[in-house]
């Protein structure tokens, strides 16, 4: 007979990811998930963790109440990437052996839906896939050959819904904000608010932080003093850098790298605005953050920006012209508003009880 569970019964979730925390110091590694499992733990639910790329080697290990299976993939390509599967396949039947699993859940449209599909079919249990940004986007590789026909997929917003059905030809099944863990700012002290705006990001095309410096540059005519702050790191940061010293704004930008966590979210209750111009967003959890910490957003119009009470620019412009907005007015935020992780963490667990229920029974 097939095990049926109410949505306040204990389960065995097996989470699919490209990548998962090496360890419990390291909190900036796909932080929602870790969220995620570390609520879903704290309520009794067994998570197991299959990572398929990072960690880089292979190991097994405890990270809080979870327990993670790491392949050691270290994104390689096909056709190498089919040994990482293989990997992921392999840990399963032991992760199986050990506790007999309720739920797979992939993140990602990538080969973490493929690893899903296949142990969905091979060991009749339900597998659900949470989108996580781009990959809704046709430019995802896996979208050519994966079908989205009769699975379950969750998206982050309604923006992120419109273009995965703009890529796939079918809306996601549901949509399921990530929530903040308020536990994660407890400790942090809200006093003066010293920085006036924060970037918070990759430093990448994507994100888009040229356009960040171009605002600033605008903003610095009306408020020469403006301070900034970006946290992050990647691939553009030293063009961004040789940009700020171009255009003489040294005294106005600083680039403090990757950050912790917790030194990411204590920045950011010190500033007034959170400044985001990233040109694609899926959901913009820095936006929850934000929220939260008492900054006013300006955005450019992505991911969840609409629903927040954003100031939105669709300009470097208009940006700059919010910007000097919230800097000159008295803005109420909202920090109620916020969805937590609970809440996410309530919403996946009735969508595992559906699905679980709903599972043929195998004789």
């Amino acid at each position: 007979m097939g095990n049926y569970f109410k949505s306040e019964e204990l389960m065995h979730i097996v989470f699919i990811t490209p990548g998962f925390a090496k360890n419990e110091n390291d909190t900036t590694t796909i932080p929602t998930l870790l969220a995620l499992a570390n609520y879903l733990t704290g309520k009794g639910n067994r998570i197991s963790v299959i990572a398929l790329d990072y960690p880089f080697e292979q190991t097994n290990y405890q990270w809080k109440n979870v327990k993670v299976y790491s392949c050691g993939g270290g994104n390689r390509k096909f056709p190498m990437k089919f040994f990482t599967l293989l990997k992921a396949y392999s840990l399963f039947k032991k992760i199986q052996a050990e506790n007999a699993v309720n739920i797979l859940h992939s993140f990602w449209w990538q080969d973490t839906v493929a690893v899903g599909n296949f142990l969905s079919k091979k060991f009749s249990i339900p597998h659900l896939t949470t989108l996580m940004g781009q990959d809704a986007l046709p430019s995802n590789n896996y979208s050519k050959w994966l079908s989205a026909k009769g699975k379950n997929i969750v998206a982050l917003s309604e923006s992120h819904a419109k273009y995965f059905e703009k890529t796939f030809g079918r809306k996601p099944n549901q949509i399921i904000p990530w929530g903040i863990d308020k536990n994660d700012f407890l400790a942090l002290e809200n006093t003066d608010r010293t920085i006036d705006i924060i970037g918070v990001g990759w430093l990448n095309e994507i994100k888009n932080y040229s356009a960040f410096i171009d605002v600033i540059y605008l903003v610095r005519e009306n408020i020469p003093q403006v301070k900034s702050v970006i946290v992050g790191d990647g691939e553009q940061r030293k063009m961004l850098e040789t940009k700020i010293h171009a255009l003489q704004l040294q005294n106005n930008i600083s680039i403090v790298g990757l950050q912790s966590r917790n030194e990411t979210l204590r920045l950011m209750m010190h500033s007034k605005v959170l400044l985001h111009t990233s040109a694609f967003e899926s959901f913009g959890y820095v936006f929850a953050e934000a929220i939260y910490a008492g900054a006013t957003i300006v955005s450019s119009e992505v991911g969840m920006a609409n629903s927040t009470n954003a100031l939105i620019g669709n300009s470097i412009e208009e940006l700059a012209e919010k910007v000097c907005v919230a800097l000159t007015q008295k803005q109420n935020v909202d920090t109620k508003s916020v969805f937590t992780i609970g809440q996410t963490a309530k919403a996946y667990l009735e969508l595992y009880s559906s699905l679980q229920s709903a599972q043929p029974t195998k004789n």
